[in-house]
């Protein structure tokens, strides 16, 4: 399997950490960039498990600039 690098938006909730979780499992070199908005205290988490496989971004996907 290829490696790929995901960005998964919402990533402090259960679903998107669940996506997550499945893309670290699929592959040794995926790297999984989850992006939050306000709240990261489970995003952080789950980085701090995965590290350097899996990294927090913050990211509100309605303002361009967050995007940059």
């Amino acid at each position: 399997m290829n490696k790929r690098t995901i960005l998964i938006t919402g990533g402090n909730g259960g679903l998107g950490r669940a996506i997550a979780q499945a893309f670290l499992a699929e592959a040794a070199g995926n790297v999984v960039l989850l992006g939050i908005h306000s709240s990261r205290d489970r995003a952080d988490q789950l980085a701090a498990l995965h590290t350097p496989r899996c990294y927090v971004v913050t990211l509100d996907v309605r303002q361009p600039e967050s995007w940059r």
